[in-house]
């Protein structure tokens, strides 16, 4: 008979094991059918195995899962509950598995405490899950999602719609923190820290971006459900689909990107334009009706057609759109009295574009309008500003006659308004060599062209001076009736930007050129056909002597009495430098090796004369192929080989 029961319990497709009072197995079946990995999971339980201890191992110490499951087997050996069930999860290195144990109470003669029954349930609860879910379409890809253990399962489809082989994506660790998108990833993991549990289904959805094999970002619709969550009710594991949405998301996206610009031309558009429907109601405005009403969008779209004011009375835009729907087309000039109480002038162009909606263009008309109304007004600002204005203003006719001028052109120029009247201005303050240049200002002029420019200009004494002249054409219609000019004696600023320049590309101490000139004219030379071009590079020897011995007063003096040594001697095309501290340098164009040499001794000589040490060096570039940077290191190493010889001499005349 037992091995008759024995039989029965082996055919069985879960595992049972019976425990005493202290959870140790007495008995344990051999299931007709396992999966591989349950196998290798229980395999290790046999008769004599501490079977709570052996699943607190396998959970995790102090885990939820493990203080469940050690209470739930404890109540049913001490009689609290009559039964325990407990579902439970546990993965491999790629695979997933869920587990059912089922604790019953167990007496006989021998003190057997309980009895525990093992099912494997993976299958059915992928099953289960993914068939809850098949109702979203086919062919989706498929993902189980363990957020604790950081695992993840997907099918075939997932893959491909990425394209990776499953093979590929296997090998990786969960794919959410590898493939999607930053700002997507930001989104998913705040959806999940604001769920919140509650009695419904545990779903979420995200439209979120993968990145696909190729490199670039895909679309997909993400629909999970959350099936377990810990003890604070974050998910620790989800189940869902993937759905591809790249090109409706794309098209989407680009409909709102066009929509958005057609938005953004009609709101930027020169005219304001108004959608109104058959009530009067309005429905959409721009930017440019805003401007023309006073009113904001948010205010327009709260009001009627009628309820914008008319200054020329208040049944004008009820009885004109009432017209507008007979007619289906109007056209008027309207004063409108804006939110504030001023008035714009507008014309307006309303059409009716289908059986309950109407179109208005509003022309903004207020400058034509304006110009008309104020022109005695301009006349006499006009006549103020020219007086009192600081700047120098001449009026001319289009063949640039004098016609009016006002005291501050007087005051600049010496000339008396009364003396030049009817005069040509060019004649008058351009000097000789500016003449080509007021000819092409005349032309630019005569085409309708405004110009600004700095350039010289002469007084009635002769004195020539630096100003800033804007001309611009005076137009009505396409006629030109003459031209403005507008002078400002800008001679001091000239001043200050000439020294400036000037020191930018001069030595302070010794108004020589200063390095940044000197390698600016290398550069330019280097590419000159005018050839030989020579290099003289001199340092100063014993200006640390000085300094120290006397003091960098007197170091600057040997230095400056260098620098006017030099310069006396070389030839005025020559440019001489200082790039250095002690060190000078010059470029002395179409001069050949006996010519620098001669100047190399006499500079040399006028040194000596002048009790300043000078070692000297030169080189030469005679063809165009060599480098004018090479032929000053040569000069430069000729230099320092002349200051060794110096102090090899000195050291000789010491012994």
């Amino acid at each position: 008979m037992k091995d008759i029961n024995r039989q029965l319990l082996d055919s069985l497709l879960e595992y049972i094991f019976i425990l005493d009072q202290f959870g140790i197995v007495q008995y344990r079946n051999s299931p007709l059918t396992l999966t591989k990995y349950s196998a290798d999971v229980f395999s290790k339980l046999k008769v004599g195995s501490d079977y709570i201890n052996y699943c607190t191992e396998l959970f995790g110490r102090c885990t939820e899962d493990d203080l469940r499951m050690q209470l739930g087997i404890k109540d049913v050996m001490t009689g609290k509950k009559d039964y325990f069930v407990y579902e439970f999860f546990h993965h491999s290195d790629d695979e997933m598995h869920w587990f059912k144990m089922r604790v019953t109470p167990f007496q006989n003669n021998d003190n057997y405490s309980v009895i525990v029954k093992v099912e494997d349930t993976t299958e059915q609860k992928l099953e289960n899950n993914r068939f809850e879910l098949a109702f979203w379409g086919s062919n989706q890809g498929m993902w189980d999602w363990d957020l604790e253990n950081s695992r993840q399962y997907i099918n075939d489809q997932y893959a491909k719609m990425l394209g990776y082989d499953l093979a590929e994506l296997k090998k990786q660790p969960v794919i959410w923190t590898k493939l999607v998108h930053p700002d997507d990833s930001e989104i998913v993991w705040q959806s999940l820290k604001d769920f919140e549990p509650s009695s419904d289904e545990h779903y979420l959805e995200w439209e979120i971006r993968f990145r696909h094999k190729q490199g670039y970002w895909k679309w997909i619709l993400s629909r999970s459900k959350i099936i377990q969550v810990d003890e604070n009710s974050f998910p620790k594991r989800l189940v869902g689909i993937h759905q591809d949405i790249d090109k409706r998301k794309k098209a989407e996206l680009e409909l709102k990107e066009s929509e958005k610009k057609f938005r953004s031309y009609i709101n930027k558009a020169p005219i304001g334009i108004m959608l109104f429907d058959e009530d009067g109601s309005i429905l959409s405005t721009n930017g440019k009706a805003h401007a023309i009403t006073g009113y904001s969008e948010n205010e327009l779209l709260e009001m009627d057609i009628i309820d914008l004011r008319s200054a020329q009375g208040e049944k004008r835009f009820p009885a004109d759109f009432e017209e507008l729907k007979k007619t289906g087309e109007i056209k008027r000039e309207y004063q409108f009295l804006k939110k504030d109480g001023s008035i714009s002038y507008a014309r307006v162009n309303a059409v009716q574009i289908s059986a309950n909606r109407f179109l208005g263009f509003l022309e903004d008309i207020n400058v034509a309008k304006k110009i008309s109304n104020n022109l005695r007004e301009q006349k006499a600002y006009f006549q103020q500003l020219f007086e009192n204005s600081p700047e120098a203003i001449a009026l001319l006719d289009k063949e640039e006659i004098i016609i009016k001028v006002n005291s501050s052109f007087e005051e600049l120029f010496g000339y008396q308004e009364k003396n030049i009247v009817g005069k040509r201005l060019n004649h008058l303050i351009i000097p000789e060599d500016k003449r080509e240049e007021g000819e092409n200002i005349t032309e630019r002029i005569s085409a309708g062209e405004s110009f600004q420019i700095e350039t010289v200009r002469q007084k009635k004494n002769g004195e020539k001076i630096f100003v800033s002249v804007l001309g611009y054409p005076i137009k009505l219609d396409e006629d030109q009736l003459g031209v403005y000019a507008v002078y400002n004696d800008i001679s001091k600023r000239k001043k200050e930007e000439n020294k400036i320049k000037y020191l930018s590309f001069h030595d302070q101490m010794t108004g020589l050129y200063n390095r940044r000139y000197f390698e600016n004219e290398m550069e330019r030379m280097n590419s000159s056909r005018k050839l030989p071009i020579s290099i003289l590079v001199g340092d100063l020897d014993g200006l640390k002597k000085v300094n120290d011995n006397y003091g960098h007063k007197e170091g600057d003096r040997y230095i400056k009495d260098g620098a006017n040594l030099i310069s006396k001697v070389v030839r005025d095309e020559d440019i001489v430098a200082r790039i250095g501290g002690d060190e000078f340098a010059v470029i002395l164009p179409e001069c050949a090796e006996k010519v620098v040499a001669r100047i190399k001794d006499r500079i040399v000589g006028e040194c000596e004369e002048q009790s300043v040490s000078l070692s000297v060096g030169f080189a030469v570039k005679e063809e165009e192929e060599q480098d004018l940077n090479e032929v000053f290191k040569e000069a430069d190493r000729r230099m320092y080989e002349m200051k060794k010889n110096k102090k090899r001499e000195k050291k000789k005349r010491r012994h």
